[in-house]
């Protein structure tokens, strides 16, 4: 075991954006920052910036740094989503809005969440399917 401190990333009140603003740039469903309406996840547990950080750390690999665009369909991004948390259902989280207006969700996995969040889009018409 390492004598490494754990590394973390503040959540705040906005939750953990999937996808994150950067991503969406440019895309039917692109979201600012400010934007409090947009379902979210919110991990949950005793150490929350801690499963933040592992988060990111698992959208490295397939979405990218957290600053980079992801140059891919809406389906592309998504899947890279499902293939960065398919590791981690020991984490929970909420997925909700930050102001309240929706919760799609409750002790969900990060993977349910990532589902739960692109069904909400696909139901508003704020998805591109890769035919069109």
């Amino acid at each position: 075991m390492s004598n490494e401190p754990l590394k973390r990333i503040a959540v705040g009140d906005a939750g953990h954006p999937v996808p994150a603003v950067r991503k969406s740039k440019g895309r039917a469903f692109e979201i600012s920052r400010s934007d409090k309406t947009r379902p979210t996840l919110f991990p949950k547990g005793d150490d929350i910036g801690y499963l933040h950080w592992r988060l990111h750390e698992a959208e490295r690999e397939f979405v990218g740094a957290r600053q980079g665009d992801f140059f891919g369909t809406d389906e592309e991004l998504f899947d890279a989503y499902r293939k960065a948390y398919q590791s981690l259902d020991d984490i929970s989280v909420d997925v909700k809005s930050p102001d309240g207006s929706y919760n799609l969700g409750e002790n969900v996995t990060p993977l349910e969440g990532v589902n739960l969040i692109e069904d909400w889009l696909k139901s508003r018409g704020l998805w591109r399917f890769s035919d069109e």
